[in-house]
């Protein structure tokens, strides 16, 4: 009887140790949880010349003072919001997330006006968000 206690003990004492990897997520973030959004590139109002259209740096830091949750990165026609031209998305539980993407714009024209828009939830069900956006054109 001792033989088959011992280990039953053994084991219920190591199940109470050991919690869910998600279990922390339901509970959300602690509160007073802050995001930073700091959109690094393209920069707002600036004019990205056609010769490196093809290759556009979309760079992004979202830091967070206990740690992020779901981000949207999207790049639209300024005149046309319904034109998504690229959409990511991060779910990431740490402090800092640095996001850097290459996009080819070769394809648009000169003059083209483009929004950058990162959304980022504050808490794990996103009812609170931080939210930044940035406006830039492709020049001659």
């Amino acid at each position: 009887m001792r033989k088959i206690l011992f280990p039953l003990l053994l084991l219920a004492g190591f199940s109470l140790l050991f919690t869910a990897c998600d279990s922390d997520d339901d509970n959300g973030p602690e509160p007073g949880n802050e995001i930073e959004i700091t959109i690094l590139s393209p920069h707002d109002g600036e004019v990205i010349p056609m010769a490196e259209a093809e290759v556009v740096d979309i760079s992004v830091v979202v830091e967070a003072t206990d740690e992020n949750h779901d981000i949207d990165i999207e790049v639209f026609l300024e005149d046309e919001p319904g034109d998504k031209i690229a959409d990511w998305h991060l779910h990431r539980h740490v402090a800092l997330i640095e996001f850097n993407e290459p996009l080819d714009l070769s394809s648009f024209e000169a003059g083209t006006k483009f929004r950058i828009e990162v959304t980022a939830c504050i808490d794990h069900d996103c009812e609170e968000y931080e939210h930044a956006h940035s406006h830039f054109s492709l020049g001659e």
